[in-house]
């Protein structure tokens, strides 16, 4: 349970899963760690893009990481899940007007997950080399990685505390690793492109259409809900904006049918299996709880109304997290700290690393990932000239190249490349 100091005798129990390769042997038998995301995300292989991607010489080697899915014991603050998807789906959202409600949910959510959870809820973070013991057990020193989204902050982590077994390490969807140890306002710049995407969602699918907004009434088709469940998850993916489209232009020529079918139940619902994302996000960062720059319902009010909204789009929604950061009532046990140039010096890896953005990333902006790369000393950098979040939301058989050869021959690209 505790990697770094005392001896204790709790434990996680992580679950693996692997996709073997034809032609593994050819490199030594060699294992890719992949991350997909999340917190929380899992990596189905019976989808085999990815294996079509690295090719067949690398076994392909996932896992659940402490508190997610089915390791155990999982990350819970609810006794059902009825119970999360009510709470998630009840969520208040205007700050205005439901600020003492959002502090009310947040304290008594704090204090169910620390209750529900016990001493293994401290030790739920990203920091813990349970990623080591995994290459331990299979029996290979080097580590081989690919990380998206979230999986570039575990990325990230490990070849800050581990450089020395850092062989080929591929992130993309990069986070900002500063951002998410050390402040309250954590995904502040997250969202510094997401209405960029917008605008290119726009230009390309809507541009032809004749549309104009009436004062008609939708019923219960929700600005809230075509936003978050409509808009915000299409700019992921611009494989589904011509379904985005059509169903935006239904509604604004006043047929609310179809945005009512797609938009009213939030896609997140069918995975809310367990709140490891709550966990690894408030026990990762060192400004939460106690440790939080603002406390009180009118405090937090006056900070979140204060800030910039970094995304018209979607900014608006988020007022409630400030409050649960606040609220959370375990203590940090990791003790990382991001390192990050020109205020450290760049990170040495054994090898250097590779490093995916597409040019606008709803949720990673390309800053982050520039970011990054300036941070460890001989990365480079591939901009794959498209939305979405991450390199595979719009595949690039160019990218593709780039990645085989520095998986296979540890090649990386000049200096610029897109």
């Amino acid at each position: 349970m505790d990697h770094f100091n005392k001896p204790c005798s709790k434990t996680f129990t992580i679950p693996l899963i692997r996709m073997l390769a034809a032609n593994a042997s050819a490199t030594g038998d060699r294992h890719i760690l992949f991350n997909p995301g999340g917190p929380g995300g899992k990596w189905n292989p019976s989808s085999r893009h990815l294996n079509k991607l690295v090719g067949e010489d690398f076994q392909l080697l996932s896992f659940d990481p402490r508190g997610v899915r089915d390791s155990i014991p999982p990350a819970v603050c609810y006794s059902s899940k009825a119970q999360r998807v009510d709470a998630f789906t009840t969520n208040p959202w205007d700050i205005h007007f439901q600020a003492g409600e959002m502090y009310t949910r947040a304290e008594n959510k704090g204090r169910a997950c620390r209750d529900k959870m016990g001493e293994h809820g401290k030790y739920i973070n990203t920091p813990p080399a349970d990623m080591n013991s995994i290459l331990d057990a299979i029996g290979q020193s080097n580590m081989y990685y690919w990380g998206v989204s979230y999986g570039s902050i575990l990325g990230q982590t490990y070849a800050q505390m581990f450089p020395d077994r850092v062989t080929r390490m591929v992130i993309e969807g990069i986070g900002d690793l500063e951002k998410w140890y050390s402040a309250f306002n954590m995904l502040e710049e997250s969202l510094a492109d997401t209405d960029r995407v917008f605008t290119g969602f726009a230009e390309d699918r809507l541009a032809s259409s004749r549309l104009y907004l009436d004062s008609s009434e939708y019923g219960s088709v929700t600005w809230r809900n075509v936003m978050n469940n409509g808009v915000f998850t299409a700019l992921y993916q611009p494989a589904s904006w011509p379904s985005l489209a059509g169903t935006l232009a239904a509604l604004l020529n006043g047929n609310s049918t179809p945005a009512f079918l797609a938009y009213s139940k939030s896609w997140a619902v069918d995975f809310l299996v367990d709140d490891s994302s709550t966990f690894v996000i408030m026990n990762d960062n060192l400004e939460m709880g106690h440790e939080a720059p603002v406390h009180g319902i009118k405090p937090i009010l006056n900070h979140t109304v204060s800030r910039s909204d970094m995304s018209y789009l979607v900014s608006r929604y988020q007022g409630s997290g400030f409050y649960d950061q606040a609220s959370w009532s375990i203590p940090t046990t990791h003790e990382f700290h991001p390192r990050y140039y020109p205020a450290c010096p760049r990170v040495k890896t054994a090898e250097p690393i590779l490093i995916l953005s597409t040019t606008w990333d709803p949720v990673c902006p390309l800053a982050s990932a520039k970011k990054a790369q300036a941070s460890f000393e001989g990365a480079r950098l591939v901009e794959q000239k498209s939305y979405g979040h991450s390199s595979r939301s719009m595949p690039s058989l160019c990218t593709v190249r780039h990645v085989r050869l520095y998986f296979n021959e540890g090649v990386l690209p000049e200096p610029g490349v897109t």
